[in-house]
């Protein structure tokens, strides 16, 4: 599906009172300061699952002969993993950050209306956040992703890698040099990339398949499932309607 089509997809505007997120007696502005950081992680999490749907549509025809056109695939493949990788990473810390907030009672409150599958997925994500045991599947790979895939710009990782790629395996460095920024593509960087986070994180396909689907599902979509509900149903719950906008 097109870009276009898929921004059609976006349904009619709506508002609600500027208040909601302000404190009252009965929710803390720390509450109302974590609701509207999800609300931000949420918009992320949707563009880097755009990103993945988009890129699917111009995979390269030929994935074996070295190409510009190859390389920027898969540059864009890897790059869209470590944003990934790095959103849930800084998710997961601003869950940790926010213990107090997360069990007020304004908050835990709509925890506990939430569905089973957000709930379950809420409940998942808290548990990674704060150290716990939890043997699901998602658990799993949000502790994959929070563990090993590797995000960080570490300049003796990323030698070390360009090394094993291009020294030890022999691979040939590649580049395209245009002077501008539509031109030009480093793919070299890309592949000792790639390498790190093989290497790092001994990602296999089961690895790659688990932070990718959890139980048929697109992981980031499980977790926004609930990070949806979590933000629909705070106005509500303060006792605020939305409303049309008048934009």
């Amino acid at each position: 599906m097109p870009y276009s089509e898929r921004v059609r997809e976006l349904v009619p505007l709506e508002s609600f009172d500027s208040a909601v997120f302000l404190a009252d007696q009965n929710t803390p502005q720390n509450v109302c300061d974590f609701v509207l950081a999800l609300a931000l992680v949420y918009n992320d999490i949707r563009d880097i699952m755009l990103m993945r749907l988009l890129i699917q549509e111009v995979v390269p025809s030929n994935l074996e002969a070295p190409s510009a056109e190859l390389g920027q695939y898969y540059g864009m493949e890897t790059g869209i993993l470590r944003l990934q990788a790095g959103v849930m990473r800084e998710l997961l810390d601003l869950v940790k950050r926010n213990q107090a907030a997360i069990t007020h009672n304004s908050f835990s409150g709509i925890v506990r209306k939430l569905s089973r599958e957000a709930r379950e997925a809420w409940q998942a994500l808290a548990a990674v956040a704060f150290g716990k045991d939890e043997s699901s599947l998602l658990a799993k790979a949000l502790m994959f992703m929070r563990n090993k895939v590797a995000f960080h710009y570490d300049p003796k990782e990323i030698s070390r890698s360009y090394q094993a790629c291009f020294q030890q395996e022999g691979a040939e460095p590649l580049v395209s040099r245009g002077g501008t920024m539509g031109r030009t593509r480093f793919y070299f960087a890309d592949a000792a990339a790639q390498t790190y986070m093989k290497e790092k994180g001994k990602m296999g396909d089961a690895e790659a398949e688990l932070i990718g689907r959890v139980d048929g599902e697109v992981l980031l979509d499980r977790i926004n499932v609930a990070l949806y509900q979590i933000i629909t149903r705070f106005p509500v719950h303060r006792g605020y309607a939305w409303r049309k906008s008048s934009a």
